[in-house]
C-alpha cells in the first residue's frame, strides 16, 4: 500500500500477539477487553495479520474398551 504506514495498527498486532503467546487458551472476547480493542479489530488481526484462526476446541466422549464391544 502506498501513503503512511499504520503505526497504531502495527502496535496493536504486537501486542495481540504478545498476549497470545502469554497465554493462548484465552478467549477473544477476554483477550479484546483487556487489551482495549473491539473483537472484530481483533479477529482481523487474528486472520489478516497473524495467519492464525481462533476457534473453540470440540469435547467429545473419549470411548472405553466397553463401548468397542457394542459396536
Amino acid at each position: 500500500r502506498s501513503g503512511r504506514p499504520r503505526l497504531v495498527r502495527s502496535e496493536n498486532v504486537k501486542r495481540v500477539e504478545e498476549s497470545v503467546r502469554e497465554k493462548s487458551t484465552t478467549s477473544n472476547r477476554k483477550r479484546s477487553g483487556q487489551l482495549g480493542l473491539s473483537r472484530t479489530s481483533q479477529r482481523r488481526i487474528f486472520t489478516n495479520d497473524l495467519h492464525s484462526y481462533p476457534y473453540e476446541v470440540p469435547l467429545v466422549q473419549e470411548f472405553k474398551p466397553l463401548d468397542y464391544l457394542r459396536l
